[in-house]
């Protein structure tokens, strides 16, 4: 009877998985463009968390805040998505509970874009090399999207790591 409980869980989480890498495919062609609608932006980062979530079980708490009302705009996926996958990367403790932190808060000309996440010093230096190559790619990507309009924020401590986003929408 167990094997049959877990053989279902298997099954279960097979699906999930299935349906998250579907969801991300239907958007891959968007994510050559420059911008996709906020909604489908939104949705495609909620479909990269899902598919994270799977492959880190319970190791990340993950917390997004979304608005209820998301506007009619153009964004481009890749800079949040890269955001994202940065802090999966570097927030991960086997020893310790992670996390990740998102805020999308959106006023009539821009989009300001919160991201946090658990950090552990654990080979320091590496990570951060490693971490500002990314990082400086993202800003090279938002520099050709934006040129000077945009502002990037970034708080690195001891035990956390934040980025704030700022775009015109």
């Amino acid at each position: 009877m167990s094997n049959t409980s877990v053989i279902d869980n298997e099954d279960s989480n097979y699906h999930t998985k299935m349906k998250v890498e579907n969801d991300i495919k239907k958007y891959f062609p968007e994510l050559m463009v420059e911008c996709m609608t906020a909604f489908e932006t939104i949705e495609l980062i909620n479909c990269f968390i899902s598919l994270m979530e799977q492959r880190n079980s319970n190791l990340i708490k993950v917390t997004s805040v979304i608005p209820a009302q998301i506007p009619h705009v153009k964004l481009p996926p890749m800079p949040f998505i890269s955001l994202l996958e940065n802090s999966y990367k570097y927030c991960n403790s086997y020893k310790s509970k992670s996390y990740i932190y998102i805020e999308f808060i959106f006023n009539e000309t821009f989009l300001n874009c919160v991201i946090r996440n658990s950090r552990f010093t654990i080979d320091k230096k590496c990570n951060n090399e490693q971490s500002n190559i990314s990082l400086n790619n993202i800003k090279e990507s938002l520099s050709l999207l934006y040129k000077d309009n945009f502002q990037i924020n970034i708080f690195d401590k001891e035990s956390e790591f934040e980025v704030n986003l700022k775009i015109p929408i």
